[in-house]
């Protein structure tokens, strides 16, 4: 089964299948939002508009979506809901800076894998002991290297050197593994659960991927 990673802008008349994924998942999986501010069966924001959109879509389904926000001179999202330490963001011109958020995958997603469920972060769910499983290495190899290699091509045509997020501890350590680096800026907080602001310095992270996880680096490279 195929599985790849498309990039979306905010006007494309396929944003209603990104828009009901995130629905699905944050609204009716995991309780994030109220299903009521969202009759329509869509859940979008004041940020869509301003953000780059990614599809990871198999068997021409979309199962999981992500999105870039740049910066639209009223802030981030993660500055609103976390403490960030000292002057980290300050030091970035603000316009090399990204924050990926929405970052969702609906539970039939894991119906490919039936036996064998994932670790807890945003629209996936269930044991750590899956983590070992040769199923799971595969899928981490088609979802996150491919979501994140689309994501990392986009911040190189938008000249963001800098990527922050709001993200799980689960999915830190999967992108760490993998060796694409999110660095805590400041305290966990609770925000769709726990989770911890995080900033990923893209220039350095490919020097990382070249020198420890060269596979994956062609791939960014490809």
């Amino acid at each position: 089964m195929q599985t790849f990673t498309d990039i979306f802008h905010h006007t494309d008349y396929r944003m209603d299948s990104i828009y009901g994924l995130r629905y699905k998942v944050y609204c009716e999986e995991r309780g994030f939002e109220n299903p009521a501010d969202f009759p329509d069966g869509i859940e979008t924001d004041e940020y869509d508009e301003h953000a780059v959109h990614f599809a990871t879509i198999r068997n021409n389904r979309i199962i999981g979506t992500a999105r870039i926000i740049l910066n639209t001179g009223k802030g981030f999202p993660l500055e609103k809901h976390a403490t960030i330490n000292g002057d980290v963001l300050n030091s970035i011109p603000r316009d090399n800076i990204g924050e990926i958020s929405r970052f969702a995958f609906s539970k039939d997603y894991r119906k490919c894998f039936p036996h064998k469920p994932v670790t807890d972060y945003q629209g996936f769910a269930a044991s750590r002991d899956a983590l070992r499983t040769t199923e799971l290495q595969e899928l981490e190899s088609e979802t996150m290297v491919k979501l994140y290699r689309s994501i990392f091509k986009e911040c190189r045509r938008k000249n963001l050197t800098h990527l922050i997020a709001i993200m799980a501890d689960s999915l830190g350590r999967l992108l760490n593994r993998n060796g694409i680096a999110f660095i805590p800026i400041g305290p966990p907080v609770n925000y769709h659960g726990r989770r911890t602001p995080c900033i990923c310095n893209i220039e350095k992270t490919m020097h990382n991927l070249k020198t420890t996880h060269p596979a994956i680096y062609s791939q960014f490279l490809s």
